[in-house]
């Protein structure tokens, strides 16, 4: 769950309990306003001036996502903060991506173009307004971007890869999206092995809450504190002047994640980070907490989906 290069001296997470990681999460959510301030300097480098506002706009976004994430499991809604992590995650994943690929900024605007060319199609065709001089001017931004156009810039499965340790960052995000929209797999949170009987010939019954163990949600925290460092070391890497470079590194250690971002041609030979141990470790013991359930109740069960018969559409 985190992008970077795995450094020799790596040691395992300080943080492990849902307490310490809520505790980390509103310092380096407090920590945002060092880093933005009251103006931000284009880089001299950037040869897309937007490409700044854009990593600001994310890494804002990212931490933003924290808070209502946090809201929720303060309110005993951890499950419905899991689409919260998904924004925040692929939010944070951008704006790493753009921090250390500015020259894909002109293909991720054309993607947007097209997503609002083709919006804008579907609400002419509808008449449901006049949107004509939009249109107009979303057919014309579309036309101008078109030579920068990449895959990368419209699929955030490619942004991810092109970075290093994203790959397996892929995967869970993967598991937060069919967490998020509705699939097998989140029908499964809502539904619990009974005895199989008349009444309930399935062996399942209905659960009032959704069935995501302690530990999961407790790698939930892990993987949004390592997306808002990841997300404000994007934006604090690419000012001509660092404003909370130390801070940021040395929480990245205590996490046990790297504390830079790199694509992933830059990192050949190095071993891509692997999920923070508070966070994988939950996720495995999640996983063991699953009472075992008979093939028939399995043919009803997301991950039986997941295993085979579901097919990724991220």
């Amino acid at each position: 769950m985190t992008v970077g290069t795995v450094s020799a001296n790596r040691t395992a997470p300080v943080f492990r309990t849902a307490p310490e990681l809520t505790h980390q999460l509103r310092r380096v959510i407090d920590l945002f306003p060092k880093i933005t301030g009251r103006a931000l300097e284009i880089p001299a480098d950037r040869a897309e001036p937007v490409n700044l506002a854009l990593v600001y706009a994310f890494a804002a976004h990212t931490v933003e996502m924290a808070r209502g994430a946090l809201a929720l499991y303060a309110a005993g809604l951890p499950f419905a903060a899991v689409p919260v992590m998904r924004t925040a995650m692929e939010c944070a994943m951008t704006a790493a991506w753009l921090s250390v690929a500015p020259e894909q900024t002109r293909s991720f605007l054309y993607a947007g173009a097209v997503d609002r060319r083709k919006a804008l199609n579907d609400m002419a065709a509808l008449r449901l307004v006049d949107v004509e001089e939009a249109l107009a001017e979303a057919r014309e931004l579309v036309t101008e971007l078109k030579a920068d156009e990449t895959d990368a810039g419209r699929l955030i499965r490619l942004r991810m890869e092109e970075l290093a340790g994203g790959a397996a960052l892929h995967v869970d995000y993967r598991v937060l999206s069919g967490l998020s929209h509705p699939s097998p797999l989140m029908a499964d949170e809502w539904l619990e092995q009974v005895e199989q009987s008349a009444a309930a010939p399935l062996g399942l019954g209905f659960r009032e809450r959704p069935g995501l163990t302690p530990a999961w949600t407790t790698a939930g925290l892990g993987i949004l504190l390592c997306m808002v460092v990841h997300a404000e070391t994007a934006l604090d890497s690419i000012l001509p002047k660092p404003r909370a470079q130390s801070q940021l590194r040395t929480l990245a250690r205590q996490l046990g994640i790297s504390d830079t971002i790199r694509l992933a041609e830059d990192s050949a030979g190095t071993t891509a980070d692997a999920p923070p141990e508070s966070a994988g470790r939950g996720q495995r013991e999640a996983k063991a907490e699953r009472p075992a359930r008979t093939p028939r109740q399995q043919s009803y069960d997301g991950r039986a989906a997941a295993r085979g018969r579901g097919r990724p559409t991220h």
